[in-house]
């Protein structure tokens, strides 16, 4: 009975390590938030990938956003996606005319594999209560790849055309910047914008694969004709 329950708590206390291991470690995005010729930096942290913040600035309250990492700080380069939710209303108190808000949010936590390359995608939306601008930017390893989408222009619901591209990972990790502007001239007006910066790895064709076992066997026969010759 006492080894029963020794190997019982043996196991309980290695299913607790091992959950206590599998949980990714805090990662960091830095969100910058402009408006009015004025920049607030915020670091916002996680250890589930998903981050949220809230702000106020010269013409808008209520700006409310989250974030959610996939793959963020985990081992795993295959893929690496950046979204951003944001929510906010211009303030009744804001001066006339046009007001431009643009939120960049940065992340340097994904795992990538050098010199491998990836397919990029961007886009986004918005849902506003008057007339609104939106463009949208996603910028790959600092500049190795930037796609932009808009300035589209609405009333109600304003959708971005996606853009693709590739880049190719010069080292062991991807950076993405999330960066969205959306302009409102209404005081009052609420806006819910979302948008996303996705990366893929790129996976070889079956031709490529083919061709690369085919030199593998080709190495292996070479090796085994020289071991002939040598016993010859």
């Amino acid at each position: 009975m006492l080894r029963n329950r020794s190997i019982l708590m043996a196991a309980v206390a290695g299913i607790a390590l091992l959950i206590a291991s599998s949980a990714a470690p805090a990662s960091t995005i830095t969100v910058m938030i402009t408006d009015g010729g004025v920049t607030q930096t915020q670091t916002l942290s996680s250890t589930t990938g998903t981050y949220t913040f809230t702000a106020t600035t010269t013409n808008y309250s209520l700006l409310t956003g989250t974030l959610v990492a996939t793959n963020d700080n985990l081992a795993d380069p295959s893929m690496a996606t950046l979204s951003v939710s944001l929510n906010g209303m211009e303030k009744t108190t804001a001066s006339s005319g046009l007001h431009i808000l643009t939120v960049k949010a940065t992340d340097s936590n994904f795992a990538a594999v050098a010199g491998r390359q990836y397919d990029a995608t961007s886009g986004g939306f918005a849902i506003v209560s008057g007339q609104t601008t939106l463009t949208h930017s996603s910028n790959f390893n600092a500049g190795a790849l930037t796609l932009t989408e808009g300035p589209a222009s609405g009333t109600g619901a304003v959708f971005l055309t996606p853009a693709s591209g590739q880049f190719t990972s010069s080292g062991g990790t991807i950076t993405i910047a999330d960066t969205t502007t959306i302009t409102t001239n209404k005081t009052g007006e609420t806006f819910t914008t979302n948008t996303a910066s996705n990366a893929n790895i790129v996976i070889p064709e079956p031709a490529s694969i083919a061709m690369a076992l085919g030199g593998l066997g080709i190495v292996g026969v070479g090796a085994w004709v020289r071991r002939r010759k040598v016993k010859v």
